[in-house]
């Protein structure tokens, strides 16, 4: 659990993969009474990770794919060719 954030065996088939930040989280309405609930700290949603129901039962297969969301601290950071720094070399 990570501030109020349970890990969810759902999130075991992504891990070791790489994918992009869709989006942060930093507002959810809260299903059951329909309230906006403001995080203190904002969750990640990342591009093409849904729940797929492997490993919980009652959700049927989650046939909504929902995004599950993420704290930042169990991702990692990977380098793509965007985030490189020009070089300061000359050749």
């Amino acid at each position: 659990m990570n501030r109020g954030m349970y890990w969810d065996a759902e999130l075991v088939p992504y891990c070791g993969g790489a994918y992009r930040v869709l989006k942060r989280v930093t507002r959810i309405i809260e299903e059951k009474n329909g309230k906006m609930l403001e995080m203190k700290t904002p969750c990640i949603v990342l591009d093409s990770v849904v729940c797929q129901a492997r490993y919980t039962s009652g959700r049927m297969l989650c046939p909504k794919s929902m995004y599950p969301y993420w704290r930042e601290i169990w991702l990692e950071r990977i380098e793509t060719r965007g985030d490189r720094q020009p070089s300061s070399k000359t050749h």
